[in-house]
Formats: structure tokens, sequence, C-alpha cells
């Protein structure tokens, strides 16, 4: 499905291509690559200043956890694709796929907190 502004923007790549030719549809092949990649979005902040509440708005669906003291000491990644899961990244740069259940990760997890690689990826080679 494509939005009123994707489809201004495609409008727009088409024009620039007509009045500039071969330079301009290096620049938008570009712009269209763009537009056909999920949106990213990064979550900054203090601790509990409600980055995990904003992703669960903005997701409509409770898939980060939240709750009166900190909960999220390690970068997460939400990728949107069913069915909910997550994949772990240990520190020795292998992964492991869990089952989000209700919104959490299984508890206890699958591995050592201290086996999880606390950026969110591999180790550099």
């Amino acid at each position: 499905m494509t939005s009123s502004l994707e489809t201004a923007i495609l409008h727009l790549c088409d024009q620039f291509e007509e009045l500039g030719g071969e330079p301009a549809a290096r620049v938008t092949s570009d712009i269209r690559a763009r537009l056909d990649r999920p949106l990213r979005l990064a979550v900054v902040g203090r601790v509990k200043a409600g980055k995990s509440t904003l992703v669960n708005a903005l997701v409509g669906a409770r898939v980060a956890a939240t709750d009166e003291a900190e909960c999220t000491s390690l970068v997460t990644h939400y990728i949107f694709d069913p069915p909910d899961r997550a994949e772990i990244i240990l520190t020795e740069g292998e992964s492991i796929v869990v089952n989000i259940i209700d919104g959490r990760l299984p508890d206890p997890l699958p591995v050592a907190i201290d086996k999880i690689s606390p950026s969110g990826s591999a180790p550099a080679p």
C-alpha cells in the first residue's frame, strides 16, 4: 500500500528525471530504493524516560518490557514481522531466536545474561 506522501515523492522523482535525464535518474534511483526499505527508528534517552512505553505506543502492542524499575539494560532491536520473536546476539557472535510471549522475553532466558552482547551486535572480526 502506497501512502499519499510516497506517491507524491515518486511523482516528483518522475518529474525530476524528465527534466534532468540520466544524471537525475541516478539520484532518483537511490530515493526510490530508500522508499522500499523498512522505516528505521532509534529511541534513546535517560533511564526511566519512557523509551519502552513510546516504542509500545508506536507499534500498538506491548513489545518492549516496562516496569517501575529499570528493566531494559541491553540494546534492543525490534523488527515488525510476525510471528513475535526476538534474536539474542551472544558475545561470541552467535544468535538464538526465542519466542516473545505476551510481549515479553521468556523468563528465564535460554542463556546467562553475561553471554549476551551488550551492544546488540556481534563482535568485530
